[in-house]
């Protein structure tokens, strides 16, 4: 599995995370992916991240759809 990350910076980031994550449910769902864990993060003030975890197989077509920032192994 791995962890996709979109990351968003300033006093809504949090807020502009929350939002994206609807985005990227409605999608997940669309493309046989509406299990797969989700969430929201924030690593310091005036940053937020919306966050999926996917098969490696799901990967590739998410990299090209949505262009997440960052990705990196899920947690187990």
């Amino acid at each position: 599995m791995k962890r996709l990350l979109w990351d968003y910076y300033g006093g809504d980031a949090q807020g502009t995370a929350g939002h994206f994550l609807i985005h990227l449910a409605d999608y997940l769902a669309r493309n046989g992916l509406g299990d797969a864990p989700r969430g929201v993060l924030s690593e310091r003030p005036g940053h937020g991240a919306a966050w999926v975890d996917v098969p490696e197989a799901a990967v590739e077509g998410l990299i090209q759809a949505l262009r997440p920032k960052r990705m990196g192994d899920a947690p187990t």
